[in-house]
């Protein structure tokens, strides 16, 4: 079976390369094939134009990192970030919460952090962030929170401080946090 996913992957038809990356992200053995070099299919599959494409690779892809800081690692440095960062400008929500939650889990491992902050994450985050303040029922909650909790995770690299705090971040969460639902509540207390 991983023989047929690696080849589906690398020479497959649309089908055939949906299919592999769905059995990716359900095979026990995915942390084996992402050795194999699986990585840069899914990548290539994520500059598509094609949602169910985007979707399952972006699925696959967050499968191959649970468990794995190396896979974090192969999956930054196969040029993940700019495709990802590109994606937040899609019309589509799901595709936009996974690429978020993807984001999110490769900011966590301490090698992926300054790579990450170098492609101009922060400010990415922080426009899609200040879009949701001004656009509040287009972008999600899980969406703006698994953006906030990326920043987090950068902010715990020193080296990426300075360009946080002088990114105009805190008025941008202060905003949000204003324009919630939720805050109404806090400040009728």
């Amino acid at each position: 079976m991983e023989e047929v996913v690696v080849q589906n992957l690398f020479n497959g038809a649309r089908e055939a390369i949906i299919e592999a990356a769905r059995e990716l992200s359900s095979s026990k053995q995915r942390h084996n094939l992402a050795g194999r070099g699986v990585i840069s299919p899914l990548i290539m599959m994520l500059h598509s134009q094609d949602y169910e494409a985007i979707e399952v690779a972006l699925f696959a892809l967050l499968c191959l990192t649970f468990g794995s800081e190396r896979n974090k690692i192969r999956i930054v440095k196969s040029g993940a970030i700019p495709v990802l960062l590109s994606l937040l400008q899609c019309q589509n929500e799901a595709l936009i919460e996974l690429t978020l939650a993807t984001m999110f889990i490769l900011s966590s491992c301490t090698a992926n952090k300054l790579a990450i902050a170098s492609f101009g994450t922060i400010q990415h985050l922080i426009q899609f962030l200040n879009e949701g303040v001004n656009n509040m029922n287009s972008i999600s909650m899980k969406a703006k929170l698994d953006a906030i909790a990326t920043l987090h995770n950068l902010s715990t690299c020193d080296q990426i401080i300075p360009s946080i705090a002088s990114s105009g971040l805190s008025s941008s969460i202060l905003q949000l946090i204003h324009n919630s639902e939720k805050s109404s509540s806090w400040l009728k207390r």
